[in-house]
């Protein structure tokens, strides 16, 4: 589990959307990127169900990529967080969050294929 790089990606993702939970101050907001931290720390424990991480990572990607998105079109126009620095360290984190699921993702799909593989060997 610790040794494969999705473990490390998640890691990262987990981070990432712990940290805009955290920075936010809207509860719906908060929750959602909360809930996202949590889903990826679960995604982690379910190496042995490849298949389950797949959906589950793209299940989370698209929500936190639309509210990510949302966040940051409802902030400039509202000017909710007055520091434009905030902005972007925000639109960063979102951004880091979003990066790590789709490169978790593709390590995921990656040790499939190999499972597969050597599967059709034996």
């Amino acid at each position: 589990m610790i040794q494969r790089i999705q473990t490390g990606f998640l890691l990262l993702g987990t981070v990432a959307s712990g940290f805009v939970a955290l920075s936010l101050s809207g509860m719906r907001e908060h929750f959602a990127f909360a809930t996202a931290s949590v889903l990826n720390l679960t995604i982690i424990f379910l190496y042995r169900k490849r298949k389950w991480q797949i959906g589950l990572t793209a299940g989370l990607l698209l929500p936190l990529y639309a509210l990510g998105i949302l966040l940051m079109w409802k902030s400039e126009e509202a000017h909710h967080y007055q520091d434009k620095e905030q902005i972007l360290t925000l639109g960063i984190a979102i951004g880091v969050a979003i990066l790590s699921g789709v490169a978790a993702m593709g390590a995921i799909r990656k040790d499939e294929r190999l499972v597969k593989e050597s599967d059709r060997l034996r």
